[in-house]
């Protein structure tokens, strides 16, 4: 039986990484150049030429919805041949079955004692400096019979993760038989999968970290790696003024400490951040005292709310059995607040990488469109303190995790659901 897939031509750096003849590739490459569509040729291939029934096939990711996205795009590839019967898919399970027996499973590094046992004749580890290590401890024993070839691709990352290390390893000729590779967007625009307008854009909008390591496949850590890119405290820290016109914005973030971020938002696009509530738990200070004192001093305004999408759950640290989110809509109504929405308030929280890059992108674009009332003292000691770790959350090594961020975090709330509409105009996806 004679069978021909058509695929999209390959760029050159496509194939060198392909038709190398070395048992492992490592390729760190910049987003959207090609690595996972020509990776997963490659798999496919190897299942197709020397595969027979019992031998299986892997593509690793960090978690499963990654794994997921692979396999939706290998299914679509295969679509004609799944019509004809002549490849079979397991959606629940995440894996195709080809004509000659052969299977290739999609699976998750987020548990690596569940790569262990089976025997692997070809794999792909995908966006391996964002997985465990022990991910890659039980995808090695997997090969050990079979002598397989593993392919790795993946973003930079921090240079302490694992993941960098082995790069650093393989690119200085250390591992035999390993092979590195490095794919810039610049690459991809000579070959004419990527637009030169397009990545000189993203390089002006992101922050200068951010685009060095998703782009140009470079890390750079500036200032201590601080969450806050695009903040300059001297200009931005200033008196503001409440404007009984306006709408009032409020933030908030539920925690041992109950905090709500107050501001407005003007017509010539100034963002003002008038107050700060960071108040203790307990008898008097709970999240009641707070929407009270909130209802009454802005009774007469329009009030919209957001916060910490934690807070729609019982989870949520508030007085009583409630969500932080239910127990604010009572209160104000409790306390004759009349025109209060609740149309910014998020259903989920984006990771911290995401939200880092949202937040930054959105702060450059405002620059001194900011304003911080200096009365705001813990939100401005959060900006100067608040840093990112190699996993892209907030880094606590040398805080008090009680009383650090909590102020910073209705900032980030603020920007990414109120103004995710112009971050979105930025020519980012929402």
């Amino acid at each position: 039986m004679e069978i021909e897939l058509q695929f999209s031509p390959l760029a050159s750096y496509q194939r060198r990484i392909l038709e190398s003849q070395c048992r492992y590739t490592i390729t760190e490459a910049s987003t959207k150049v090609g690595k996972t569509y020509s990776h997963i040729v490659w798999l496919l291939n190897k299942a197709v030429t020397e595969g027979e029934l019992g031998r299986n096939y892997w593509w690793v990711a960090p978690v499963s919805s990654q794994a997921e996205i692979a396999f939706d795009r290998m299914e679509r590839y295969l679509g004609v041949l799944i019509n004809r019967r002549l490849v079979k898919t397991n959606k629940s399970k995440l894996y195709v079955q080809l004509w000659n027996g052969a299977r290739i499973w999609f699976k998750s590094a987020d548990k690596p004692d569940s790569l262990y046992g089976e025997d692997v004749y070809a794999a792909v580890f995908d966006e391996f400096t964002r997985a465990k290590e022990t991910a890659w401890f039980a995808l090695r024993s997997t090969i050990t019979k079979t002598r397989a070839m593993v392919k790795f691709i993946g973003n930079k990352t921090n240079p302490n993760h694992w993941g960098s290390k082995l790069v650093e390893d393989v690119e200085k000729g250390k591992m035999v038989d390993w092979e590195y590779h490095k794919i810039t967007a610049w690459d991809a625009v000579d070959e004419g999968i990527l637009s030169r307008e397009e990545i000189e854009a993203a390089k002006r909008e992101l922050p200068d970290d951010v685009f060095a390591a998703l782009y140009e496949v470079k890390w750079i850590e500036l200032n201590g790696n601080p969450f806050w890119r695009h903040i300059d405290l001297n200009k931005v820290v200033r008196p503001v003024s409440y404007d009984p016109r306006l709408p009032v914005y409020l933030s908030f973030d539920y925690n041992i400490r109950n905090s709500c971020l107050v501001a407005q938002r003007t017509a010539d696009g100034e963002r003002r951040y008038l107050e700060e509530y960071y108040m203790l738990g307990g008898d008097g200070e709970d999240l009641e005292a707070l929407v009270r004192e909130l209802a009454l001093k802005y009774r007469n305004n329009i009030i919209y709310i957001t916060g910490d999408a934690s807070g729609n759950a019982r989870s949520a640290f508030t007085s009583g059995s409630g969500g932080g989110r239910a127990l604010i809509e009572m209160y104000f109504q409790k306390y004759g607040a009349e025109w209060v929405y609740f149309d910014y308030y998020p259903t989920s929280n984006p990771e911290h990488v995401n939200s880092r890059l949202i937040c930054n992108a959105l702060t450059k674009f405002f620059g001194d469109n900011i304003s911080i009332d200096p009365s705001c003292v813990t939100l401005i000691s959060d900006i100067k303190r608040m840093k990112t770790t190699i996993e892209g959350g907030l880094d606590k090594s040398d805080m008090n995790k009680e009383d650090y961020g909590h102020m910073g975090d209705t900032f980030r709330y603020d920007l990414m659901n109120f103004d995710m509409e112009v971050f979105a105009s930025l020519g980012y996806a929402a």
